[in-house]
């Protein structure tokens, strides 16, 4: 059976997704040695696009792609 409806929960009433994502997201930060220590700095990333600030932050291809990996 297909689905019927799809919900999303944009505004963190169901779930607190920036939380989340951020305490995921620290242990790639951990994992690959990015050197983001503070919330403030994880949610910059998503500001534009993560990957092309993962990208810029790691300055190697190869890592970003294993980070971006990790975190997904």
């Amino acid at each position: 059976m297909l689905p019927r409806a799809l919900l999303f929960d944009l505004d963190g009433t169901l779930v607190q997704t920036r939380e989340a994502s951020w305490k995921l997201f620290a242990k790639t930060n951990a994992a690959f040695g990015l050197g983001i220590s503070t919330q403030e700095e994880f949610f910059q990333l998503l500001e534009d696009n993560m990957f092309h600030a993962l990208r810029k932050r790691c300055r190697d291809e190869r890592k970003a792609d294993e980070a971006a990996r990790h975190f997904l």
